[in-house]
């Protein structure tokens, strides 16, 4: 078999935006239009703004497409990262275990098979059971491997700032950290 890289995208990108409830729509549309999903979505405001947090899923050979448009969306680009993750050996040794286990597990039948001893067979069929969860942990494992890596994860933020409250701006210095603390102790409390 032809060993080729198994790798694993991600990226994380935060924007600035003017119109949030557009911006996510067309951030939407766009993983759509690349064969992607929305895996998770939420919305959360604090003191000086609202924000919409999705987390995409798109096709791995789509991704970077993706990555690219999602940049163009939006006021201005917060921050931004992309990794790859490469699990190439990773996958293999999962693919290889699975192999031997296997073969492990065949071998077991073939003893059971001709075992004649009651404590004999329930030894053997012990190690086949023990053997077959063994089997099927890997196989999830490998599963999950192959999920990952057939499609990647765009985490996106997109925030809105909230317009300036005019009565803040005309309190003193001292008014807001008195106001600042008393927030944050009820916060506490």
């Amino acid at each position: 078999e032809a060993i080729s890289r198994k790798i694993i995208k991600n990226g994380n990108i935060s924007i600035e935006t003017k119109a949030l409830n557009e911006d996510s729509q067309l951030a939407k549309k766009l993983t759509t239009q690349y064969q992607g999903y929305v895996q998770n979505e939420s919305q959360r405001s604090d003191y000086s703004r609202i924000m919409q947090e999705l987390t995409l899923r798109v096709p791995a050979n789509n991704y970077d497409s993706l990555y690219e448009n999602l940049l163009k969306i939006g006021a201005e680009v917060e921050s931004r990262n992309s990794s790859l993750q490469d699990v190439t050996t990773r996958f293999y040794d999962l693919k290889t275990r699975i192999e031997n286990k296997k073969k492990l597990e065949e071998r077991y039948n073939a003893i059971l098979k001709t075992a004649t001893k009651v404590s004999d067979i329930l030894e053997i069929e012990r190690m086949v059971n023990n053997v077959r969860i063994d089997i099927e942990n890997m196989e999830g494992q490998l599963r999950y491997l192959q999920k990952q890596i057939g499609y990647s994860t765009i985490n996106l933020t997109l925030y809105e700032l909230k317009p300036a409250n005019t009565s803040a701006s005309k309190e003193s210095f001292g008014e807001r950290l008195k106001n600042a603390f008393g927030n944050g102790w009820e916060g506490l409390l």
